[in-house]
């Protein structure tokens, strides 16, 4: 879940439906959104990348006791990306927002940490 609902029943406001997997950071700012039919992650300095959606296939299916998941993937630039998704609590220090999981991408070199709702 993200965020303050009445119950886990209620999806968020802020996230569609369709969306598979909703991974963002602070310090610095990212974020990868993951539907059936598209992946885009925005990195700083306004770089965007697609990524093939078939690879976050098994994202948003979280369920009871779900264990860390592991997603590597290429951008259509050949980039290699590698998301750390470990189910526990996360917030996101800033606007105090609580998701259901802690993140951690690999982006080449550069690493990001930051947190995941639908996973």
């Amino acid at each position: 879940a993200l965020g303050t609902v009445e119950s886990c029943k209620s999806l968020p406001r802020d996230i569609q439906s369709n969306v598979r997997l909703h991974a963002s950071g602070q310090a610095p700012v990212w974020r990868l959104l993951a539907t059936d039919a598209s992946a885009l992650l925005e990195l700083p300095e306004k770089v965007s990348m697609k990524l093939p959606a078939a690879a976050f296939k098994s994202a948003g299916s979280e369920a009871k006791g779900a264990r860390q998941q592991a997603y590597e993937v290429q951008s259509i630039d050949g980039t290699a990306i590698r998301l750390e998704v470990n189910p526990q609590m996360c917030t996101d220090g800033r606007s105090e927002t609580a998701y259901g999981a802690r993140v951690s991408l690999q982006v080449d070199k550069r690493t990001f940490q930051g947190c995941a709702a639908r996973f």
